[in-house]
């Protein structure tokens, strides 16, 4: 999704020593591509995010470049990791990861299908909803919606007691109370911003469970706007 081949260059230009380690974790195990062609000096990969089990990644680290041991004491992973390799978690990636290739256009276009049904059935009962980035090139399987007058932390805890599993943005952003850089580049007002949500499903996300959610957050939205009204 990214042009990060000219994103090195513009780095080493300014800084040659600068080293780029790339954010993997999100892409990999939807669309293949090359690590070495695309010239960063690291790069990280979560496995659950296709399927392997939690707590097991990759660190992707170019030929040559040194990286200091994370702990130290033993001689696993290359002096890197000392204690003992998690093999069965390494080799349920692997497969996880060849599995999740193999699948990924076909799994990406019924994403893209069941994120359009959503989509159809919320603008026409929430005309103000707005699905940020709708038309940019994306991954199939999320969605931001924003909806003014709405605030998101509420909404979410509202979604949650109906069973519906959503964020107010990336885990990794959880807890800091402010709308997400990300957002705001895209050149969001702080209101709107703040009733941003972050939806995302997967290969065991059937239409049943997508149309549970529209209910849902139309209810709820609808709710939580007469109730701001109402004051």
């Amino acid at each position: 999704l990214q042009d990060v081949p000219a994103l090195v260059a513009t780095v080493r230009a300014a800084n040659p020593a600068a080293l780029v380690l790339m954010d993997a974790c999100q892409g990999t195990g939807k669309r293949a591509y090359d690590l070495h062609g695309l010239g960063v000096d690291a790069a990280s990969i979560a496995g659950h995010k296709f399927g392997a089990p939690k707590g097991v990644g990759v660190l992707y680290v170019r030929n040559g470049q040194r990286v200091d041991p994370l702990v130290r004491g033993g001689r696993q992973q290359q002096d890197r990791r000392s204690g003992t390799e998690d093999v069965a978690a390494a080799c349920a990636l692997a497969a996880a990861l060849d599995d999740a290739l193999a699948h990924a256009d076909s799994e990406a276009e019924r994403q893209r299908g069941l994120l359009a049904r959503a989509w159809s059935h919320l603008a026409r009962e929430l005309p103000a909803c707005r699905w940020l980035a709708h038309d940019a090139e994306r991954l199939a399987n999320t969605m931001s919606l924003a909806h003014p007058g709405v605030a998101n932390e509420v909404l979410v805890q509202r979604l949650d007691l109906a069973g519906v599993a959503v964020s107010t943005g990336a885990a990794c952003m959880a807890g800091r109370g402010e709308p997400s850089h990300v957002i705001a580049a895209l050149g969001i007002d702080d209101s709107l911003a703040r009733s941003v949500i972050r939806v995302s499903i997967g290969p065991a996300t059937r239409t049943e469970a997508v149309d549970t959610f529209v209910a849902s957050y139309v209810r709820e939205v609808r709710a939580l706007v007469a109730g701001s009204v109402s004051r």
